[in-house]
């Protein structure tokens, strides 16, 4: 497949997870949200900080979607191997690791002061372990796509 239409799908995935990210943030936590607050009425004190701390998840989201959109744009532009790149895919990985520790902070907060279960904690583990686990790819991306850079920039030149 050549790099246009890889390049295409590549935009194309992105935007769906720019509205997939739009409608888990702006619909799908606040309905789930309320629907726990009113079946529990004793949880509905909890509803506006748990909207605000996972809310406030989503900003390193939305800038590694942004960043990714950099990346794409390189990409179209056959130039898919540059320190750009590289840079901007460390600057993803560092949105991943934030995030992952963010979450994971947030939840032993909610939990010190009353407002979470056990077992959401438990299950924030694997969460936070996805986002290192991210943190860690695009770690190692960057670091490859930057070694790839340097030996095309060599290469340009002995051309």
């Amino acid at each position: 497949m050549e790099i246009r239409k890889l390049s295409k799908l590549l935009k194309i995935i992105l935007t769906g997870l720019f509205i997939l990210s739009i409608i888990l943030y702006a619909f799908v936590i606040p309905l789930i949200g309320k629907t726990i607050a009113e079946a529990n009425l004793e949880f509905s004190s909890w509803y506006l900080p748990w909207l605000i701390f996972l809310s406030l998840t989503g900003v390193p989201v939305f800038m590694a979607l942004f960043y990714s959109a950099k990346i794409s744009k390189n990409i179209s532009n056959d130039l898919a191997f540059t320190e750009e790149n590289s840079k901007y895919l460390k600057h993803i990985s560092k949105l991943a690791l934030i995030d992952s520790i963010f979450f994971f902070l947030g939840n032993i907060a909610m939990l010190l002061l009353n407002m979470n279960h056990p077992s959401v904690l438990i299950l924030s583990f694997w969460v936070s372990f996805l986002g290192l686990s991210l943190y860690v790819i695009f770690l190692l991306l960057s670091y490859f796509i930057g070694k790839a850079a340097i030996l095309k920039d060599e290469n340009d030149l002995t051309i």
